[in-house]
């Protein structure tokens, strides 16, 4: 996936897209530099955010302060 080779994604804001959803935080599993995902507002369930999480162990949901 294109979205795997951004080298410098920290911080990902999806919040308020219902569309989205566990299938599409499945595009972000090999982004290792990520640290942060708002997925407020989506449709993305706590099976698919523990699944991004087991696959990026540093990253936090929510917005970071």
């Amino acid at each position: 996936s294109k979205l795997a080779r951004l080298p410098k994604l920290h911080t990902l804001i999806i919040s308020g897209l219902p569309k989205f959803n566990d299938q599409g935080l499945k595009f972000f599993q090999n982004t290792k530099t990520l640290k942060f995902i708002d997925v407020a507002g989506t449709s993305v369930t706590d099976k698919g955010k523990a699944a991004l999480q087991k696959a990026l162990p540093e990253l936090q949901f929510g917005h970071p302060h």
